[in-house]
């Protein structure tokens, strides 16, 4: 697998989650999806504010001692 790089665009991040460019819009104009900064006019995100984002949103199953 290759590394990714650091920032990534919103057609990245879409494709990662498994939601539409469109929802990740959405949930950017409503403040409730991954953080991000904008470079220009385009929104690029951190790889770890998307995992932070998923982790913070994680229910069900049972938690495994020592993960984050």
């Amino acid at each position: 697998m290759a590394k990714r790089q650091p920032l990534a665009t919103s057609e990245e991040v879409a494709a990662y989650l498994k939601v539409s460019e469109r929802t990740l819009d959405d949930w950017a104009y409503r403040g409730c999806g991954p953080e991000f900064s904008y470079a220009g006019q385009q929104r690029r995100y951190r790889w770890e504010n998307v995992e932070k984002y998923l982790a913070e949103r994680r229910r069900g199953g049972r938690a495994v001692a020592g993960a984050t």
